[in-house]
């Protein structure tokens, strides 16, 4: 049975890419959830191309919300499913299982709703309550959870509130790790390349430490004080860490100083606000009175672009709700979000409306999963979007040979020079070639049915090619670079 879900899945991929002619990033709209209410704060894929969702989820009929369901791979409900209320925040898999928070506590299930009985942490011993904050799994199942705990280890000496708390593969405290307390609670919590921790939250002690509300602790969970950060308010919502040590940070985010807040900023290996970089990127929520508009993921697309999502409705003065696309200095680009984003709705206490994550699918397409009624890509498809919704990749458009719609190249494979042709005249297009990283390695004009360009400087490999009128997409192609 799954077998056969998996080959529908990729019929069905083929099928939705060549018949809507769509652009990348343009909703995919073969799917269709029927999550009415709350919205999605967390996302999995799993390999039957099945999804698990986990948050506040609401399906026509229910009497009471979900914490946790399951979506088939056009977004039905999968009915075999049950009504899980032990879930409803974080999701992350180990191994074939899946870890999840709901703000009191962490379970570990299978993908089939069911308990993990293997993991017991509610009834731990030593632990009296947990509230709040992030968790990291490690290889091994045991986690590094974030928050305010109450413990009770008298013999360890672990007594009262504590913030960062280490617990074993099956549900326990760890009684051989030593456990953090700050004056504050801990929230984000992200691994970097050797071990150690950078970790977000409201605190201005660690350990008896003075801190800013982003810390760098080493692996055993020790603060590293030479690295010091001039947050003193809001919250660190995501970490990207980058490859020269820097790490690019979203949230709401005051640094001493500076008036503005701050949703996107990249950090210098010691904690100091990077200068080099746009640090001032105008996010607004216009429709909530206080205004916070975090950024809660980021996506490398490529090499030099960053993907965005949180809780927003403008971007630099326009309207674009809840996902943008910046280059590597953190300046607005324009080329991939023409519409106007997630849209909001009113969830019987106040307007709300953003987008929490953004997950590649192994097929090249993207979900976006959170808390917003619409979906405006600048196509008619958005409408009844929830929730949830497919994006096309970046290959979006490439068809086969002979379909008189695709761009045609020859000579291809190609060494050289090669030209681009297309079945009808354009008067003021551009023709860009994209990588398999998604970079853009060319771009230029286009005017009537073809265009000539030079390959002979690209490294060998697949490049797709996109056909443009303004910001409309027109053709698709690709060619092979020998």
């Amino acid at each position: 049975m799954r077998a056969s879900k998996v080959m529908t899945m990729v019929a069905t991929i083929g099928v939705a890419t060549i018949a809507h002619g769509q652009s990348p990033f343009d909703l995919d709209p073969t799917f269709v959830t029927s999550i009415e209410q709350q919205g999605v704060g967390s996302f999995a894929l799993l390999d039957d191309g099945d999804i698990l969702l986990s948050g506040s989820i609401k399906f026509p009929g229910d009497q009471y919300d979900r914490s946790t369901a399951r979506l088939n791979y056009d977004g039905s409900r999968d009915l075999a499913y049950p009504q899980v209320t032990y879930g409803g925040g974080k999701l992350t898999k180990w191994n074939d299982r899946y870890y999840v928070g709901n703000g009191q506590g962490i379970r570990r299930m299978w993908s089939t709703g069911n308990l993990d009985n293997g993991f017991d942490l509610v009834s731990a011993d030593y632990i009296h309550f947990l509230q709040g904050g992030d968790y990291h799994v490690f290889p091994d199942g045991r986690l590094l959870i974030t928050g305010t705990h109450g413990l009770s280890d008298t013999v360890r000496g672990y007594v009262g509130l504590y913030n960062l708390i280490w617990i074993t593969a099956e549900g326990r405290l760890d009684t051989t790790r030593v456990h953090r307390k700050c004056n504050g609670g801990l929230d984000t919590v992200k691994e970097l390349a050797d071990g150690s921790f950078l970790i977000g939250g409201g605190m201005t002690q660690y350990d008896g430490y003075p801190v800013g509300n982003i810390i760098h602790v080493f692996a055993d969970g020790s603060l590293d004080t030479s690295y010091h950060t001039s947050v003193i308010w809001n919250w660190p919502a995501c970490f990207y860490p980058l490859p020269d040590g820097k790490v690019l940070c979203g949230g709401d985010l005051v640094f001493q100083g500076i008036s503005d807040t701050l949703h996107l900023v990249r950090l210098n290996p010691d904690g100091s606000l990077d200068g080099t970089f746009n640090n001032l990127l105008d996010l607004e929520r216009s429709y909530d009175q206080d205004g916070v508009a975090p950024v809660t993921s980021i996506t490398p697309l490529g090499a030099d672009r960053y993907i965005i999502t949180g809780f927003w409705d403008r971007v630099e003065g326009n309207a674009q709700g809840g996902i943008a696309l910046v280059d590597t200095a953190g300046n607005l680009l324009d080329d991939l979000f023409v519409g106007g984003g997630c849209g909001t709705y009113w969830d019987g206490f106040s307007t709300i409306g953003g987008i929490n994550g953004l997950t590649e699918a192994p097929d090249g397409s993207y979900y976006i999963h959170g808390y917003y009624h619409g979906y405006d890509d600048g196509t008619t498809n958005g409408a009844m979007q929830r929730m949830v919704s497919r994006l096309y990749g970046l290959d979006v458009g490439v068809e086969e040979a002979g379909d008189v719609d695709a761009l045609k190249v020859y000579p291809n494979p190609a060494h050289g020079q090669c030209t681009v042709q297309w079945a009808r005249p354009v008067s003021a297009g551009n023709l860009e070639l994209v990588d398999v990283l998604g970079r853009v390695v060319f771009n230029a004009p286009a005017q009537g049915t073809s265009k000539g360009i030079d390959l002979g400087l690209l490294p060998a490999g697949t490049y797709y090619l996109h056909l443009r009128d303004g910001k409309r997409w027109l053709a698709g192609g690709k060619v092979l670079v020998e």
